[in-house]
């Protein structure tokens, strides 16, 4: 059974289980424009095939979905820093 979204800022929200992977997308065609990030985010309660790509205003301080966000980021950056294997 799907949990029913829940109620935030008289929106309805679903709360996120966990990010997945992030990408960059170009905005503005072949020249110029900007880049913005985008997570690929697994929503609590659903199968992968409800998987979305969001940007972070989207993931930002509502139902608590700031959390996976921020853990998703800290682990992205210690697999930065840690040392490769070859350099072990």
């Amino acid at each position: 059974m799907v949990p029913p979204p829940v109620m935030v800022e008289g929106q309805r929200e679903r709360e996120v289980e966990r990010i997945i992977r992030t990408r960059f997308r170009k905005l503005g065609g072949k020249t110029g424009g900007s880049v913005q990030d985008e997570w690929l985010t697994k929503w609590k309660g659903l199968p992968h095939s409800h998987n979305q790509w969001r940007i972070r205003e989207d993931l930002e301080g509502k139902g608590g979905r700031l959390e996976p966000l921020r853990a998703f980021e800290a682990d992205e950056e210690k697999q930065r820093r840690a040392p490769s294997r070859k350099e072990a």
